[in-house]
């Protein structure tokens, strides 16, 4: 071992009481059990294991993206540093080579209890509900904690120091962890909870949260409703409306690719949209809202309709519950296996892929808060209030006649629309960030291969056996009846997914175009940043970023330095 690695051992030693009490909570429980339909080590890849048992943890606490995807990039943080410890190039997040271990040192045993034993501690601290997920599996692997890392030129120790040092350094990155990621920047709504579209005073440009009904209260069709009754509804906020303040991996700032803004109610000025059309702003904002209005209309049990219903369905927040940033995980797994990567590319891959999660994240967030726009749902029910529209008429009914005052989004009724603003789409920053780095990272588009398919082992279709990459195939429909032949999704490259993931917000109701296309311009950037940033630490010559940097540093001028779609 080197003398400065040796040194920082030491210190690391000393103030472990102090770094782990600051870690334990960095990243506070948010309550839930322990994850469903988790089966534990089904791969020989070391990481892919231990991304499981973490995708399962996510599943079983309450859906929050902002959340997961830094909770994904501070697990695979630690996950890379302890394997970066033993390679003979790649610089760690925290230490850079510092830790490099001798050549003789470099064997598939202490590889394995290093990321083991970071995964473990960074793991239970993420979600202690779900600890006893992460035990069984250090277990199954052949690893204990304690002991194992009294050691201080042992493997299990060289995993402990890394996550101890992820989770102090996130710690103080801007999320407000210590209050369960609550805001602290006393954002209120201009419309409140009880405002009404299409009243006087009403402002149809911006967010408005919504009585989400909680099942209690039914209408004459059996579906839930908000009543009178506090009781019969959950009374949204908006989610983390401080996320684009919080420390980034590669995204000189937060607000560094906002967009310009959306088109606005009532402004006769000149607006370009994100195709290059021009027209007013008004004029744009009715035609973008019309457009998700008259989409809703096709959400019949023809083809298409059928189609476009999986669509909204399939990419609402992943498969089972992950999110997007977690869905988007759940892909570059089935990728790494596709591609065969062992444990030291799979770090590598999930470093970079959750370090543009967790960016586009902050920037989709930022956007957000700075716009504050209006969703569909109000948007709609405000200007096509006193008029008859032809759309989809709620779960299990089809498509029909009713008031614009009571349009509703092809959503679960207790869900409705996410808790936040509509301006930009989260899923498209997302999928295209996410897109951008895979295949960056692997040289290749390619997603599904007809000629060759590749199966994976997680089954999360209707069709019998593991499932096909880059393919996904639903026999019933969660939100409408479905009569029809089985509807067979394909993504031939992993852009058409990201194109498909953005637009499946404007058939589920959540997002107007603009949102979806000027989301997709900030999540290219934003994945070659994440990738550039990605490379440059496997190369071994990325700056190290220091605790005391102030969340989203060095972005004044970052507009200036960034092409801004």
């Amino acid at each position: 071992m080197t003398r400065s690695a040796t040194f920082i051992l030491c210190v690391l030693l000393a103030l472990q009481g102090a770094a782990a009490s600051a870690a334990d909570p960095a990243v506070r429980p948010e309550g839930g059990a322990p994850g469903r339909a988790y089966r534990p080590m089904p791969y020989q890849n070391l990481v892919l294991n231990w991304n499981e048992a973490m995708l399962a943890a996510i599943r079983a606490h309450p859906p929050r993206p902002t959340v997961t995807a830094r909770n994904l990039h501070i697990f695979h943080s630690a996950i890379y540093d302890a394997w970066a410890a033993y390679d003979a190039r790649a610089a760690g997040t925290r230490f850079g080579t510092a830790l490099r271990r001798p050549a003789a040192d470099r064997t598939e045993a202490n590889i394995s209890a290093a990321v083991s034993h970071a995964a473990h501690r960074v793991a239970s601290a993420l979600y202690p509900a779900s600890r006893e997920i992460f035990d069984s599996l250090h277990r199954r692997l052949g690893h204990r904690s304690g002991r194992d890392e009294d050691d201080p030129d042992g493997p299990a120790r060289i995993g402990a120091v890394v996550a101890d040092a992820v989770l102090a350094f996130w710690a103080e990155d801007g999320s407000n962890w210590r209050e369960d990621f609550r805001d602290p920047t006393g954002y209120r709504p201009v419309n409140g909870l009880a405002a009404v579209p299409g009243a006087p005073g009403y402002d149809p440009n911006r967010w408005q949260p919504l009585k989400v009904p909680n099942g209690t209260a039914r209408d004459g069709f059996g579906n839930p409703v908000a009543t009178s009754d506090p009781g019969s509804y959950m009374a949204q906020a908006f989610l983390t409306p401080h996320w684009g303040g919080v420390r980034p991996f590669a995204l000189p700032a937060g607000d560094a690719v906002r967009p310009a803004g959306p088109p606005v109610h009532g402004d006769p000025r000149p607006y370009f949209d994100a195709r290059g059309r021009r027209s007013t702003g008004h004029d744009a904002w009715v035609e973008q809202y019309a457009e998700v209005l008259a989409l809703h209309g096709t959400l019949d049990d023809t083809p298409l309709g059928a189609l476009r219903r999986c669509v909204a369905e399939f990419w609402a927040d992943g498969p089972r519950s992950e999110t997007p940033p977690g869905h988007w995980n759940q892909i570059a797994h089935g990728i790494a296996l596709r591609e065969g990567y062992g444990t030291g590319e799979t770090a590598r891959l999930f470093l970079a892929l959750s370090g543009a999660l967790h960016d586009a994240a902050i920037a989709a967030w930022d956007a957000k808060r700075a716009y504050d726009s209006a969703r569909p749902i109000t948007a709609i029910r405000h200007h096509w209030r006193d008029a008859t529209v032809v759309s989809w008429v709620g779960p299990h009914r089809g498509v029909g006649e009713l008031p614009g005052r009571d349009w509703l989004p092809y959503q679960d009724p207790t869900f409705l629309t996410p808790a936040f603003p509509e301006y930009v789409s989260g899923h498209s920053v997302f999928s295209m960030a996410a897109a951008v780095t895979i295949a960056g990272f692997t040289g290749s588009e390619r997603f599904h291969d007809p000629i060759h398919p590749t199966t994976i082992v997680l089954d999360l279709d209707d069709e019998p056996g593991p499932d096909i990459l880059g393919r996904f195939v639903a026999r019933d429909l969660a939100f409408d009846d479905h009569a029809g032949p089985p509807m067979v999704l394909v993504w031939p490259t992993l852009f058409d997914a990201a194109r498909e993931a953005g637009a499946s917000r404007l058939y589920g109701g959540i997002h107007i175009q603009d949102a979806n296309l000027r989301g997709q311009q900030m999540g290219r950037i934003i994945g070659e940043l994440a990738l550039k940033r990605a490379q440059a630490l496997f190369a071994g010559t990325a700056p190290i970023e220091q605790p005391d940097t102030p969340p989203g540093h060095g972005g004044a001028d970052a507009r200036k330095a960034l092409r801004t779609p």
